[in-house]
């Protein structure tokens, strides 16, 4: 077997160790930030983004366009979450976020892209998607 050069080793180990971020890692898995760091992080987002937060299903951050406040939209989906300690993230559509129910916690609720705080549900009840009675949402699935 014929042994690299030193050099590519050290590129080939480097791509390996750092060629995957959470930005292309795939549809995952968030927990969402409470409704003062979403108020703090208003300014960062996009002029007009709607951004799910902790909460009832649906409750969300407005961005600065909306003159951010926090409330439940009424005539549009939501499109991105604001993720604990790091910032905004684009929700993902049903079909990925039903690609990760296996690896979510048993009985999480995380919304994803939609209408009226649509969620995916954990395994321990069966990988459902709807809308969330009478519970919270404390989760997001990213893309």
């Amino acid at each position: 077997m014929k042994s690299l050069h030193p050099v590519t080793a050290a590129l080939v180990f480097s791509a390996a160790l750092f060629g995957t971020s959470a930005a292309n890692a795939g549809p995952h898995e968030v927990v969402l930030a409470a409704p003062a760091e979403a108020k703090a992080q208003c300014q960062k987002m996009g002029q007009w983004d709607i951004a799910a937060i902790i909460g009832q299903p649906g409750f969300s951050q407005f961005g600065p366009g909306y003159n951010c406040k926090q409330e439940m939209p009424t005539n549009t989906g939501i499109g991105d979450a604001i993720e604990a300690g790091k910032g905004e993230c684009k929700l993902a559509t049903p079909e990925q976020a039903k690609t990760v129910c296996s690896s979510m916690g048993q009985w999480d609720i995380a919304i994803i892209q939609g209408k009226g705080g649509i969620s995916q549900f954990g395994p321990g009840y069966g990988c459902k998607q709807e809308i969330p009675k009478g519970t919270g949402v404390g989760n997001a699935i990213c893309q």
